[in-house]
């Protein structure tokens, strides 16, 4: 039996570690490329996984992948993915996410316009919202570059998709989490400061507006969407999501609590770090996924945040154990 082929951009990060393993499962052969290749991550350490070094604004490169793969699936998940209102990275974000859509579609259409695309978008896309739940039917209103920059690759997406046939969609994630998170995001801050405050080896978590709501799920569960939307018999755009919000600050009562600590003796709040007023929170209504592809978000933010503890606990458990390992060496 022949393995289908899928392309992922952005594979070292949380969705694209998830998605390359549910594919593998699924008996694909996995192609990747990253920035710069590091031969320690344990993606390559999978047979069916083959990952390149290149740019995602890197066009000829790029054009050159695809046309040696011919990919049947398309995952696009690199790019800038963290909202910053830092002036110095807006030409970054904006550059990056539009030009590297633009670079993947082109390169399809040429090469092999039968692989299906995948455009990660994002609840950010509806910014200020005018309404809440946001459904795929909600118009964007971005407040950020990378929002900006997130609905000019759909409209690019879209224009590839009407004017050439190409199977192409897009899924608004809203905040999806894992022990993977990057630092960056408020979940696993909140995570890692908790287990080295456990250790004595952080005094204090500085976070803003503790009481804004997110939509928050599991990584795991929103790149089985991603999948099933591929696998879909048309291109449809959805909203990926629980429809369920919760406070920040339940989310650190929570986390704290899981190591016996009150987070109101360690929590520092830093004006610094609030964002602009959200008027209407953030949150995604996965009704039409659902009806469409039977799929819903099914960990809820607390067990999530569970996992996460006792895995940045581990790593810091395990690195107490090597340093004891090593003073004992040194010390016989």
């Amino acid at each position: 039996m022949i393995k289908k082929k899928a392309l992922i951009t952005g594979i070292y990060g949380q969705d694209g570690f998830y998605l390359a393993q549910l594919l593998i499962q699924k008996n694909y052969h996995v192609f990747g490329y990253v920035e710069k290749i590091d031969i320690t991550h344990e993606l390559h350490q999978e047979r069916s996984i083959t990952i390149y070094e290149c740019s995602v604004v890197d066009q000829q490169k790029t054009w050159d992948i695809i046309t040696q793969i011919q990919p049947d699936e398309c995952y696009h998940l690199a790019g800038v993915s963290f909202v910053s209102y830092d002036k110095d990275e807006e030409q970054k974000t904006l550059y990056t996410n539009i030009f590297s859509t633009q670079i993947l579609l082109t390169g399809i259409l040429q090469s092999c316009p039968s692989c299906k695309f995948y455009l990660a978008g994002s609840g950010e896309m509806f910014g200020n919202a005018i309404e809440s739940p946001q459904n795929e039917n909600t118009p964007f209103n971005p407040r950020s570059a990378y929002g900006i920059s997130k609905v000019t690759a759909y409209h690019i997406m879209k224009t590839y998709r009407q004017n050439h046939g190409l199977f192409a969609c897009c899924g608004f994630t809203y905040n999806h989490e894992s022990p993977r998170r990057s630092p960056l995001f408020v979940t696993r801050k909140i995570t890692q400061a908790v287990a080295r405050i456990y250790y004595g080896q952080q005094k204090s978590l500085s976070l803003g507006n503790i009481e804004a709501q997110r939509d928050w799920g599991y990584a795991p569960e929103y790149v089985e969407a991603m999948w099933l939307m591929l696998n879909n018999r048309n291109p449809i755009d959805y909203v990926i999501a629980t429809g369920k919000p919760q406070k920040i600050v339940d989310v650190l009562c929570v986390a704290f609590s899981l190591c016996n600590l009150d987070y109101k003796k360690y929590l520092h709040i830093d004006t610094c770090l609030i964002r602009p007023d959200e008027h209407i929170p953030l949150i995604g209504n996965p009704q039409k996924i659902y009806n469409d592809l039977s799929w819903y978000a099914k960990k809820n933010i607390f067990d999530i945040i569970k996992e996460m503890i006792h895995f940045d606990i581990k790593i810091l458990t395990e690195k107490r154990s090597l340093c004891n390992e090593v003073t004992n060496t040194n010390s016989m």
